[in-house]
């Protein structure tokens, strides 16, 4: 086996997704999701107190045996980098991929474990730093076909994402700062300042307000009904928003593979006899015009 032949293998199994995986692709990513579901567990875990030196010891084990299997996941990927960027130098591949997400994901999950072997780090940043550990979940996204249809669903509805969050942010400050303006002066201690308006603003609109602050003059409480009453409205196009990239993410690859199949159907009939060939050349005319 050659290096190039080597690095082909190695990237087939890291990168490897979908109908097109190996039995040694799939394999890898199902140990590797249980490696994560591990370690994740694990960090939950530790955080208990009182535990028995039996389980620190696991705990321990189960870390040591993520971040190096999660450190060498990294550099194969570095490595393999190129094949999964063909259309850029080498140099870039690698620069592209060490920016990417999921790499930005993997670094993280992976400097808890080595920063303070060469950086002596204070207790509570050792401790925090310890805790951002959880965020090797972000890595199951990868070995899960669902969770990649939700991040395929959010990237395809992104431009409406970012509009409905730029309409509800000016929704959110209008009203926080009319109602600071409205019940200051009846209770200064509750709306003491705008951003005290704002924690009620997102309450309203959200729907998990407690109740904590709320107005008790008039024009205040006719602010917060028509808040309330814009918010559910607000909740609804969102939830319509994602529903809709969740509907066309399912349905567009079986729209997209229906005319091929057709297709196939109208040319076994054309080899059996039971249609001619410009029936045949006249439904492939159509089915590739849409």
């Amino acid at each position: 086996m050659t290096y190039r032949d080597l690095k082909i293998k190695v990237h087939s199994v890291v990168y490897g997704h979908g109908e097109e995986q190996s039995a040694a692709a799939t394999l890898y990513h199902r140990v590797f999701f249980c490696l994560v579901v591990a370690h994740i567990t694990a960090t939950i875990i530790s955080t208990f107190e009182g535990l028995p030196h039996a389980v620190h010891n696991i705990i321990h084990v189960i870390e040591v045996a993520a971040v190096l299997t999660f450190t060498l996941e990294y550099i194969l990927c570095f490595w393999t980098a190129p094949l999964a960027y063909p259309a850029v130098s080498p140099a870039k591949a690698r620069l592209r991929y060490f920016f990417s997400f999921i790499a930005i994901v993997d670094l993280i999950a992976v400097l808890p474990f080595y920063l303070p072997v060469f950086f002596p780090l204070k207790l509570g940043v050792l401790h925090a730093m310890h805790l951002l550990r959880v965020f090797s979940i972000l890595m199951l996204g990868r070995y899960s076909a669902a969770l990649q249809t939700v991040g395929s669903a959010l990237r395809r509805k992104l431009p409406q994402l970012v509009a409905f969050s730029l309409v509800a942010s000016v929704l959110l400050i209008v009203t926080s700062v009319l109602m600071y303006d409205i019940e200051y002066t009846a209770q200064p201690l509750a709306f003491k300042n705008a951003l005290a308006g704002f924690w009620w603003a997102v309450g309203v609109v959200t729907g998990t307000s407690y109740g904590s602050i709320y107005p008790i003059t008039a024009a205040g409480l006719f602010l917060e009904g028509v808040t309330a009453f814009f918010g559910v409205g607000f909740i609804a196009v969102l939830s319509a928003i994602i529903t809709t990239g969740f509907v066309e993410e399912a349905f567009e690859p079986k729209l997209q593979k229906a005319p091929a199949a057709e297709l196939e159907a109208f040319f076994a009939l054309y080899e059996k006899g039971a249609i001619t060939k410009e029936e045949y050349e006249e439904k492939k005319r159509r089915l590739l015009a849409g």
